[in-house]
């Protein structure tokens, strides 16, 4: 639109003789401009000019998605009138989010696919549903044609929903570095077989949601894999889960957020340097009687991870191991769990440096647990990474009750090495100021530690 705004322009002032300098650019410059435009609206510049007439049919990008049409007949139209004309050159990426009103419409968009194959592509973006008002409506599914398996020049692959219902013995994705899947209560473990067949796959993630009664395993066999992202959420609590093994040796970052709980078995992962786990509050272990065993088996295998995110609800301290490598701590703690875990942590953390606590109460806790210690209990020996290693602590949510006064002040006495705590609390002035002073009169392990009052809006 804009560049359409600059040519008009020109054209309106050229009894002035001004130059319309933008046309008079090189073809692969324009081209380069064009390809971060809608591909509609690139098609729609050939109506500028003469000069302008067949750049577009060498557009490297194209991005069509239904939110730019009104209607889905119209955007296959406009799909059919884009891949006709385009000429020979390659194809870089192909974004294609499609709602289907038949079934009849898979043939043409498997057609649409292999012709962009033959392109060269090397990122594919398909997000493809039928509609549910279709009269062939059955919980159909498009399928990935068998040339994007085989393609080598496909470097970057999203998938919007369940396509994968065919993969190929051997041979798959020969120089795939990026894998996104989104799973839309898929019925069949095809896709499964999918995350052990990309020999040099880097990142991947896999998100979406599950029926109920459909439990899969997952293998995912990936020698270079370095980042691993999973989201997933159930509409069944209770359901037992799926279960992922991870033979990832090289893996450096694992991201899991879940609104259920599978069983995660991570071989080798000894390069592992980040690791962000949430755990639903669902899942207690009354719930779910395998919540001990899985919840031990995953902590093992992030051992060895120098930057820890955890927020997981009713997780008994026992079951975590020992963390010599960690370095960093983001810890989030709830009514349920509290402190114990926190003290639990920082024994089995002798290398920690900088610690961030954020802080969640007024959760209802099953009654079943109403025996917890909710207060704060200080551990029976300091722990060694407040003697030596932890420098910087950040209390995100402070609200100045007694566990927590009681907690900082622990934190404040024994942290040898601390230069700085940082209290986050949405308290204004006067409370803040009585706060502070309060704090002043805490005994300090480190004399060189800064206590610093932030606002922080929860």
């Amino acid at each position: 639109m804009f560049l359409g705004m600059c040519l008009k322009s020109l054209r309106s002032r050229g009894k002035e003789n001004v130059r319309d300098r933008i046309s008079e650019l090189p073809d692969a410059l324009l081209l380069h401009i064009l390809s971060f435009l809608e591909t509609k609206c690139c098609v729609n510049t050939g109506v500028l000019s003469r000069r302008w007439r067949n750049v577009w049919a060498s557009i490297p990008n194209i991005d069509i998605r239904r939110g730019h049409f009104s209607r889905s007949g119209d955007l296959f139209n406009f799909v059919e009138r884009v891949l006709s004309f385009h000429d020979a050159s390659d194809i870089q990426k192909f974004r294609l989010h499609c709602l289907c009103d038949d079934v009849i419409r898979f043939s043409h968009i498997d057609r649409w696919v292999r012709n962009v194959v033959r392109h060269n592509v090397v990122e594919l973006d398909l997000s493809i549903e039928l509609s549910v008002l279709a009269d062939s409506y059955q919980g159909q599914t498009f399928e990935l044609p068998e040339s994007v398996f085989t393609c080598k020049t496909l470097r970057v692959l999203e998938l919007g929903s369940n396509f994968i219902t065919n993969v190929p013995a051997s041979g798959c994705f020969p120089n795939l570095k990026f894998l996104r899947v989104v799973l839309e209560e898929p019925t069949n473990d095809s896709i499964c077989k999918l995350f052990s067949s990309c020999p040099v796959l880097e990142d991947l993630a896999i998100e979406g949601s599950h029926r109920y009664g459909v439990v899969f395993n997952f293998n995912i066999i990936a020698p270079e894999l370095r980042r691993l992202r999973i989201s997933l959420d159930y509409d069944d609590f209770d359901k037992n889960g799926d279960i992922f093994f991870i033979f990832a040796p090289k893996l450096e970052t694992f991201d899991l957020r879940e609104e259920g709980f599978s069983s995660y078995h991570l071989e080798n992962a000894n390069h592992l340097f980040k690791a962000k786990i949430y755990l639903p509050e669902h899942y207690a272990s009354a719930l779910a009687p395998c919540f001990v065993d899985r919840a031990r088996r995953l902590l093992a295998g992030i051992h060895n991870v120098k930057h820890l995110t955890l927020s997981v609800h009713l997780l008994e301290p026992a079951l975590l191991p020992a963390f010599d490598y960690l370095n960093q701590l983001k810890l989030d703690l709830y009514e349920c769990n509290h402190w114990n875990l926190l003290t639990e942590l920082l024994k089995r953390s002798p290398k920690l440096e900088y610690l961030v606590i954020q802080l969640y109460d007024g959760l209802i806790c099953d009654e079943d647990y109403g025996h917890l210690e909710h207060g704060w209990n200080p551990p029976a020996f300091v722990p060694v990474c407040l003697s030596s290693h932890l420098k910087t602590i950040s209390i995100l949510r402070f609200e100045g009750r007694e566990d927590e006064m009681e907690a900082a002040k622990y934190l404040l006495k024994h942290g040898k090495v601390l230069n700085r705590m940082n209290i986050l609390t949405n308290y204004f002035q006067p409370k803040k100021k009585e706060l502070y002073r309060e704090f002043c009169w805490f005994e300090r392990g480190s004399k060189a530690c800064q206590v610093e009052f932030e606002h922080d809006e929860f």
